[in-house]
């Protein structure tokens, strides 16, 4: 269930009571409600591209008319010290000291429709979990990395921001955050589109590494490459 559709669809709201002038908010004091805010970027290794792509979504959304930023309801909001490349775009979110998780990132992701999770580089084959914690909090991923990416997860479950041809994924954003169709869509894909891009063969070809997932395929492999016996 986890892996063939969302856990559960985000409500598509706004709070039209937020206060954004003091440039930072409380993990603990913004709103609770799933998908209430409109995206989150959560990075301590500030690399140029994706500070550049914080502005160029911030500066998108306010240059077409974009009701989430230019009225400052629902701003871009940042937590572990990378604020975009102007330092202009995004509002702090401050958290407690306690140590970062899988489960605490769910938590946080989870009140955000879009979550900004592109990778350090791109690598071919190098996909690490950013994206997957994107997917487990129920909020549409927005990516750069490893064109490789298609091969595991669908590619209508998520926004592909190309750095080089940035301005597709930039109209995506727009249209779902703010056209009424668009918005519609956006639940939809939250709904019906599936995770993963080939269902149970994507998780025997890339998560099989215990016995009890895709009766341990990729262990196996994994197994033989290495020149280890593999036990029955």
């Amino acid at each position: 269930l986890l892996f063939d559709h969302r856990y559960k669809p985000m409500m598509y709201n706004k709070n039209q009571d937020d206060d954004t002038t003091n440039r930072t908010i409380d993990n603990d004091d913004h709103d609770e409600s799933d998908g209430m805010n409109f995206l989150i970027y959560m990075h301590r290794n500030c690399v140029d591209f994706r500070e550049e792509a914080v502005d160029r979504i911030y500066y998108k959304m306010l240059s077409e008319g974009g009701q989430a930023l230019s009225q400052q309801q629902t701003p871009i909001i940042h937590s572990g010290g990378c604020r975009g490349k102007s330092g202009n775009a995004t509002i702090e979110l401050r958290r407690s000291q306690r140590k970062n998780t899988w489960s605490s990132n769910r938590d946080i992701f989870r009140k955000y429709r879009f979550c900004l999770v592109m990778e350090n580089e791109n690598l071919y084959g190098y996909i690490t979990e950013k994206i997957i914690n994107a997917f487990l909090g129920g909020c549409l991923p927005i990516y750069y990395g490893t064109e490789e990416i298609f091969y595991v997860f669908n590619a209508k479950a998520f926004i592909f921001y190309n750095i080089s041809h940035p301005e597709p994924a930039l109209e995506r954003i727009w249209y779902l955050e703010n056209h009424p169709k668009g918005r519609e869509e956006y639940q939809r894909i939250l709904r019906e589109e599936p995770i993963l891009a080939n269902g149970n063969q994507t998780i025997i070809d890339y998560f099989s590494f215990s016995d009890d997932v895709g009766g341990g395929y990729l262990k196996r492999r994994i197994r033989d490459m290495l020149g280890l016996p593999n036990q029955n």
